[in-house]
């Protein structure tokens, strides 16, 4: 027989209820600091690999920031002729004119798509590497660029080699563009591509015709 009257357990409930609460409250509360403090835009309180060693995660906000589209990345190409004469840098276009209908049926997006992706898996390997050319000039990304290079470069009857810069260019606090060269490739031999670059849509209509 119970000792304590009807009373005095629900006090007991409501005080256990109570307590729970509270280690709820302050254990949400403690969460959504450390969220905000993990998503803040310098990055100076990361938790997210301390708290999944056990078994905690942390969201992760920043699927468009803290800097959303801030960086262009561009790909530059000249070209060296036999005679030694060197052309100025010349961009290639990473876009493509998208039709009025291209919301609903826009197949070449395709190709830009897998060269901005190209380009970005370049640049991820270069700074990984500490920006070293020679760890990464035998990766598939950067000899499907050269190729590509190769395919679409403004080359003439006397070029002997192309070469390619990827650069990167960022608005700073006047409204001016920073640019920051990461990556420059050595001199490519104008040949035969040994791969296949990435096609734009105009090739595929001129190989189908």
């Amino acid at each position: 027989m119970s000792l304590l009257s009807p009373n005095g357990r629900r006090s007991k409930q409501d005080a256990l209820w109570g307590s729970a609460e509270i280690g709820v409250g302050a254990l949400v509360t403690v969460w959504g600091v450390a969220t905000t403090l993990h998503n803040l835009p310098d990055q100076k309180f990361n938790y997210q690999l301390a708290w999944s060693k056990v078994g905690l995660t942390v969201p992760n906000w920043r699927f468009f920031g803290p800097n959303p589209g801030i960086s262009d990345s561009h790909l530059l190409v000249r070209s060296f002729d036999v005679d030694g004469s060197v052309s100025e840098w010349s961009e290639l276009p990473l876009a493509h004119h998208r039709p009025p209908w291209a919301l609903l049926w826009n197949p070449g997006s395709r190709g830009p798509k897998a060269l901005f992706d190209l380009i970005q898996a370049v640049m991820s390997l270069s700074m990984r590497s500490g920006g070293g050319l020679g760890s990464i000039e035998n990766s598939p990304p950067y000899r499907m660029l050269e190729d590509h290079v190769r395919l679409h470069a403004e080359i003439g009857g006397s070029t002997a080699s192309v070469q390619f810069m990827l650069l990167q260019s960022t608005p700073d606090r006047n409204g001016e563009r920073e640019l920051k060269p990461l990556v420059v490739s050595r001199n490519i031999p104008v040949g035969e591509p040994k791969g296949t670059g990435i096609r734009r849509a105009s090739d595929e209509r001129a190989i189908s015709a």
